[in-house]
């Protein structure tokens, strides 16, 4: 984003259209989610430093470490892996069954582009967000880390 640039404006939809048509690509990160302020064990992620639950369109951003497979869950019987909807966020109970907000991730060329987000969505228009497929894959590499911690910690307090 150029410095001195507002894409937090409130009508705004987090970037301008001139940074977009110029191959702006989105940031994407991953925060594990504080127990103190979460039903789950889970992670948040950001887009752009700021939680995608604040994207237009999308309501949840949180994901429980159980809605987590090696990637961002697929939902359908015919997924591609390289075009499909997958949950981006789940109900604040940890459930995607609940309520979940979905996107098509689609890869190709380098680029991760996040479209057409459904499920429970806020009225307003969803954007498309792009990732180059590094910055993707790094988030993904974390949220496995994440997971199997997670993991690790709950089968301890079962025994």
């Amino acid at each position: 984003m150029r410095p001195n640039h507002r894409a937090d404006s409130p009508r705004s939809t987090g970037v301008c259209g001139s940074c977009h048509s110029l191959g702006h690509m989105n940031t994407l990160d991953v925060v594990p989610l504080d127990p103190a302020e979460s039903e789950f064990s889970g992670f948040r992620l950001l887009v752009d430093g700021l939680p995608i639950s604040e994207t237009p369109g999308c309501v949840f951003g949180e994901l429980s470490y159980w809605e987590f497979d090696e990637e961002l869950r697929s939902v359908g019987t015919e997924a591609n892996p390289q075009d499909c909807y997958r949950i981006v966020g789940v109900c604040d109970c940890g459930y995607s069954g609940c309520a979940a907000t979905l996107a098509r991730v689609t890869k190709r060329d380098g680029k991760v582009q996040l479209t057409e987000f459904s499920g429970l969505q806020k009225d307003e228009v969803a954007r498309e967000l792009t990732f180059t497929e590094d910055n993707y894959e790094q988030v993904m590499q974390r949220m496995r880390a994440l997971a199997a911690r997670y993991r690790t910690h709950d089968k301890s307090q079962e025994e």
